[in-house]
């Protein structure tokens, strides 16, 4: 955006105010242009051997997925559901990334079938998987190995889940095993290290341990053609919040590759691109005031946009208003029968009515795909997109009759009835 309300929120003010009147709320209201700008800039500042995926988990709506592939982005997926949606937006199997801790026999059969462009590994034993299934469909199939890296990765501390890959100890000889499988072609190894990373100094030591981490396995005799850098480049949580200088980055990843030539990067990024073309759109559905706090009650909450429950104490999302009174300490409440469902809390913002609107930006990514749907079973938000010149509807609203879609009773003559069998 940038996300702050300052600066931003006049000129923005008109398209979500007639996005809801035209499409209703609670809305998600997309800027493609901020997409397009992100990339762009990106592009223009990494090395030319760089190339971005984009890790649809972050948003996995279709229109903003198509622009990516548009964009010149391949595919991060993670699900056979992401899948599903990479191929309705066009993109070309070999263009497509599948990473997961946990892939199903299914999953890795339809990733192989599909003739997927890479798969990363999370242990020898699902490579032979992989390399079970690549036999059966006659192919020998791209992988890349993911590490869990070692304590000498500066933390800043940050945790780091032990869950993915295979321990660096093990690096070196589980990448021999997994080269001798005869129907995978290991390629390069995966290492992510972080997540919503907004310090350069501290990406860059990152990708500086990733290509080290490389070029030592090289040593032991393991050919790397690929570093894969995972994600990390972060995007602000509010006005207050630092934003990645993509062009520092890019200089200092330009740095690095140049001393490792012949190795391309892969960048999965999901937050980056779309996280600050986002904008959660609500109405006022009461106001009410309570041991001194003022509560505005909107119609959407948590189980549409989880993400300010988990975002730094201290640094609360900003909260747009379209009315013009003098403004008024409230905190912005949801719908839902639970104490959590905060949206905002303590913001400045005009003395609220019912009626009126209130939008949160900064949330293009992790948040129609983060939210808890099936909490209390509102209707889910549509989506909306604006491309510079009209808005378009994307996602239409879900509505209270389809939350039964797909539910079946059960046959109750196949049980016995309990009183009947009690007066025998």
């Amino acid at each position: 955006m940038p996300v702050g309300a300052e600066g931003r929120s006049a000129g923005w003010r008109p398209f979500w105010t007639v996005a809801a009147a035209r499409y209703g709320t609670p809305l998600y209201l997309y800027d493609v242009p901020i997409v397009q700008a992100r990339m762009t800039a990106l592009r223009r500042a990494l090395p030319a051997s760089a190339e971005v995926f984009y890790a649809v988990k972050a948003n996995g709506s279709l229109a903003l997925v198509d622009e990516l592939r548009r964009l010149g982005c391949g595919a991060d997926v993670c699900s056979l559901g992401e899948l599903e949606t990479v191929r309705a937006a066009g993109f070309s199997a070999d263009h497509v990334l599948y990473t997961g801790p946990a892939k199903s026999e299914r999953e890795i059969a339809e990733a192989v079938s599909s003739g997927i462009g890479l798969i990363v590994v999370e242990s020898e034993a699902e490579a032979v998987q992989v390399a079970a299934v690549a036999a059966w469909a006659g192919i020998r199939q791209p992988v890349l190995l993911r590490i869990n890296p070692g304590p000498a990765l500066p933390r800043r501390g940050l945790a780091h889940s032990r869950r993915f890959g295979v321990d660096e100890v093990d690096a070196s000889t589980v990448a021999e095993h997994v080269r001798a499988l005869p129907d995978v072609e290991l390629r390069g190894i995966h290492v992510s290290t972080g997540s919503n990373l907004c310090h350069t100094a501290h990406l860059l030591e990152r990708a500086e341990y990733t290509f080290g981490l490389a070029a030592r396995l090289r040593d032991d005799g393991c050919e790397i053609a690929v570093v894969d850098l995972g994600g990390g480049l972060g995007a602000p949580h509010s006005p207050r919040s630092a934003s990645v200088d993509v062009h520092a980055y890019g200089a200092g990843l330009r740095r690095i590759a140049n001393r490792h030539p012949g190795v391309a990067v892969i960048l999965e990024l999901g937050r980056y691109p779309v996280a600050e073309s986002g904008t959660y759109i609500v109405s006022v559905a009461a106001v009410k005031r309570s041991a001194g706090v003022t509560f505005a009650f909107v119609d959407g909450g948590i189980n549409h946009l989880y993400r300010p429950r988990l975002t730094p104490a201290g640094d609360p999302p900003p909260v747009l208003a379209a009315g013009v009174a003098a403004p008024e300490v409230v905190t912005v409440a949801g719908p839902l029968l639970d104490g959590d469902d905060l949206l905002a809390e303590a913001v400045r913002i005009p003395d609220p009515e019912v009626g009126d609107l209130l939008a949160i930006p900064g949330c293009g990514a992790y948040g129609y795909a983060h939210g808890l749907h099936g909490f209390c079973l509102h209707a889910t938000p549509a989506e909306v997109i604006w491309d510079g010149a009209r808005l378009h509807l994307v996602r239409e609203r879900g509505e209270p009759l389809t939350v039964t879609a797909g539910q079946h009773l059960p046959q109750r003559h196949a049980f016995p009835d309990p009183a009947r069998a009690a007066s025998r």
